[in-house]
């Protein structure tokens, strides 16, 4: 899938085999307030998803947000000296404070530069660069299978290039790998997503079921 070299595997015709897939960015933190925070990746964030976020260098944060608006912003250089799009999103985590918290107050604490003219309840400047790492956590539904992929349909929406981890339920080979998104065709009409993804280095196990469950439609 998603390129010549790999359609040497014929793809096959699957009955809505079950799984989930994780993917996972970095994002740049622009400011922050009490309700939430707005960010800048290189990927768009889809409205009214939640997401998982974590900041690296403390490990026990973890909170989730949900996304309320992005839009792309211009395009910048990433470190393979590639032209890359920059988003700036917004995300909303009233809905999703637990016992977290509290860390999530200090943290906005000892990180923000505060403005004597404004309120507490209002929108700090973060004092430097913070990195976060996003995760996206979601179902999908395959629809046909080869060797070296898959096609999936799912409300994740990743960019072209994306690493994914997938775990296919398959009621009686289920497998995990690696994998990377081939191409995208965005919803449309209320339909979901249709994503080509790559396997990356199957194990052995996993790619003794792909071979079975690819058994199993051909007998």
């Amino acid at each position: 899938m998603g390129g010549e070299d790999k359609r040497r595997f014929k793809r096959y015709e699957v009955q809505g085999i079950p799984g989930t897939l994780v993917l996972n960015f970095e994002a740049r933190v622009l400011n922050l307030s009490l309700t939430g925070l707005s960010l800048a990746t290189h990927s768009p964030l889809r409205s009214g998803t939640r997401y998982a976020l974590r900041v690296p260098r403390n490990g026990e944060l973890r909170f989730n947000a949900t996304v309320r608006w992005c839009r792309l912003v211009g395009t910048e250089k990433n470190s393979r000296e590639e032209v890359v799009p920059v988003y700036h999103a917004g995300l909303d985590f009233r809905d999703d404070l637990d016992e977290h918290a509290r860390e999530l107050l200090s943290f906005i604490e000892s990180h923000v530069v505060v403005e004597l003219e404004r309120r507490l309840a209002g929108r700090f400047t973060v004092s430097e660069d913070t990195a976060l790492d996003i995760g996206a956590r979601g179902d999908f539904v395959a629809r046909r299978l080869s060797r070296s992929g898959m096609l999936i349909e799912t409300d994740i929406v990743p960019e072209s290039g994306a690493v994914l981890q997938i775990e296919v339920r398959h009621e009686r080979h289920p497998w995990k790998t690696g994998a990377r998104v081939a191409y995208v065709a965005p919803a449309t009409g209320g339909e979901k997503a249709q994503i080509g993804i790559e396997f990356l280095d199957l194990s052995e196990p996993a790619a003794d079921a792909v071979e079975k469950v690819i058994e199993e439609i051909i007998t």
